[in-house]
């Protein structure tokens, strides 16, 4: 069995702008003061968990909130690369808001519903997506086998691996609009498991179950 223990990073610069959802990565890709102060509040509540390692994407906001955990749980981080943020089109950043909300990337995935391979002016593809995630999956269950790692990533990335994990093949482009119904909170701690059972009288669960969805164990002072 492994269990995988997951945390969306803290509050970024681009999280707390109260107009645009993403900034330029040389500006929004960091933490806030508030992001800092979450990440050291749930590297104490992480302790109970007793992870056994502490990965992260290697973006910023992600990585900061890793080493800020890292220090009040002793632990060294090591990156993944692969289990960043899905990349929005080009210029994406730089949009308005209104432009923003009518070019996201679920927009452009459902009007294709039908091409998991289309891409919109760079934007990855709703296939690239799911492939990464499937080879986080993979990679737990082959290097983490009986382990607890405790993975700090992005929103989207972590709702694309919950439905991954529901849904499995049924879960498509043409769903991708369902993903903003599933709330993501900065430093929300969301637990998977893999191979477990609760209860004798259970049904057999082939591949990954979602223990927990977003928990907030912490209050950043």
């Amino acid at each position: 069995m492994t269990r995988a223990i997951f945390v969306r990073h803290g509050e970024s610069v681009s999280n707390a702008d109260p107009e645009l959802a993403a900034l330029p990565l040389d500006q929004g890709d960091r933490l806030t003061d508030l992001g800092r102060r979450q990440s050291l509040a749930a590297g104490e509540a992480l302790r109970a968990l007793k992870p056994t390692s502490l990965i992260s994407s290697p973006m910023g906001r992600a990585r900061e909130t890793a080493e800020l955990i890292g220090e009040r749980l002793g632990m060294e981080v090591h990156e993944l690369p692969y289990i960043s943020e899905l990349r929005e089109s080009r210029d994406y950043a730089s949009m308005t808001p209104e432009e923003q909300k009518q070019r996201r990337w679920s927009v452009w995935m459902v009007e294709h519903g039908d091409d998991p391979d289309f891409s919109w002016h760079g934007g990855e593809t709703f296939e690239e997506v799911r492939g990464r995630v499937r080879r986080l999956k993979d990679e737990l269950e082959r290097e983490y086998s009986d382990q607890r790692p405790l993975i700090v990533t992005h929103g989207l990335f972590l709702r694309f691996f919950l439905f991954d994990s529901l849904l499995g093949d049924d879960f498509g482009p043409n769903l991708a609009g369902r993903l903003w119904y599933v709330r993501s909170v900065n430093c929300g701690v969301s637990v998977f498991e893999q191979g477990e059972r609760w209860h004798p009288a259970d049904a057999d669960t082939p591949g990954w179950s979602c223990v927990s969805w977003m928990s907030r164990p912490w209050d950043p002072p």
